[in-house]
């Protein structure tokens, strides 16, 4: 049981990984993107954006901080540093980052994978909330219904449906006097949960600790973790398609063609990057350079999944019986190979095999089409 639950926090870091290359791609550019139509959605990208004028249809963003202080009549699919929404957004709201502020309403669900989720008292869900957080703060109102997973969690506000909440290890579940839950509170923790006496609960809470709650519980707050990665990846890999889609073909296209290289090449920087770097640490002079590596071999573990996931899309869709799908766009097939990458990878045992293969693999044709790019600008 042990083990299910390191895996599930092991994925929650995953997620946190994949919200640090929001932080960085941003900044590789100080110019700021306003908001630009694509295909009926709107696309904004850059270090900050400040949504200030109504959107009529959905909106997707990636910025270092991001605010939204203006009406969205669609859907809000955002990734960021820091993120705060202060207007209505009438659709979802799917939102990965390191910070997540939330004071205003949302006509359908939330759901939300970053190290810290606040609801704050405006705030007002007529759907249901999906939350994987370092620390949870749901305050406002809340209609439907709660599942989240969370290092620690505090319920401030009113709570419509059901509430089923899983925390780490030693944490404890707070619930405020301000709190008021209509439906029944789920908890599964080592320890029980401090409830205000002001607290209005329709029922006592349950509480299942970790001793006593079956593997197919823990199995299902493990599945949570699961999908919060799969979605941190698929907005990545939105992120990458829109940002450099001609060097993900090149490097595709790489991987495809010179796989044993592409492997060979790989493994040594897996194994070469931790070495070197801490070889540099021990001089004064080497520490930027080490401290510069160490940072690109952890953007690198967070972007080859979704590498591996396009070239994998890029090999089936080559195959004859495929050949109507040729068509689709980038973005489409993009996801398509990180959700068979994802499930590949999921597999007991051979899983595990699949992932190392596949970063490896990815790792090896990102360096070598970069040393091409290199070389040319020499």
């Amino acid at each position: 049981m042990g083990k299910i639950i390191s895996s599930f926090w092991l994925q929650l870091a995953a997620s946190a990984l994949l919200g640090l290359l929001f932080i960085v791609w941003p900044a590789l550019s100080r110019a700021v993107s306003l908001p630009q139509v694509v295909d009926g959605v709107r696309y904004a990208f850059g270090q900050e954006i400040i949504i200030t004028e109504p959107v009529n249809g959905d909106l997707i963003v990636a910025a270092g901080n991001v605010v939204v202080r203006a009406e969205i009549q669609g859907d809000l699919l955002v990734a960021g540093g820091n993120i705060r929404v202060e207007s209505h957004v009438a659709g979802n709201i799917r939102a990965l980052g390191g910070n997540l502020t939330l004071a205003s309403t949302v006509g359908r669900n939330v759901l939300a994978v970053a190290g810290t989720v606040a609801f704050l008292p405006p705030s007002h869900i007529l759907g249901h909330v999906t939350a994987v957080a370092g620390s949870l703060n749901l305050g406002g109102l809340v209609e439907g219904s709660v599942g989240a997973a969370a290092g620690q969690a505090a319920l401030v506000g009113t709570i419509s449906g059901p509430a089923d909440l899983w925390l780490e290890r030693g944490a404890v579940l707070e619930v405020k006097d301000t709190a008021s839950l209509a439906g029944r509170l789920t908890y599964h923790a080592s320890r029980q949960a401090s409830v205000s006496n002001g607290a209005k609960l329709s029922q006592p809470p349950v509480f299942e600790s970790y001793a006593a709650t079956s593997a197919n519980s823990y199995r299902r707050g493990w599945w949570l973790g699961r999908l919060g990665s799969l979605f941190g990846a698929l907005v990545l890999g939105m992120v990458v398609v829109r940002l450099i889609p001609r060097k993900l073909e090149e490097v595709t296209t790489e991987a495809l063609i010179r796989p044993w290289p592409s492997l060979g090449w790989g493994l040594a920087w897996a194994v070469g990057g931790p070495l070197t770097s801490l070889l540099l640490l021990v001089t004064i002079i080497g520490l930027p350079l080490a401290v510069a590596l160490l940072a690109f071999y952890v953007l690198g573990l967070v972007v080859t999944p979704v590498v591996a996931g396009a070239t994998i899309a890029r090999y089936i869709l080559s195959w004859p019986q495929f050949k109507t799908l040729n068509n689709w766009p980038l973005l489409a097939s993009v996801s398509l190979g990180i959700v068979v990458f994802r499930v590949l990878t999921s597999l007991p045992w051979l899983g595990s095999i699949l992932l190392v293969l596949g970063v490896i693999w990815s790792w090896g044709a990102l360096i070598r089409v970069q040393r091409r790019t290199l070389a040319g600008l020499a």
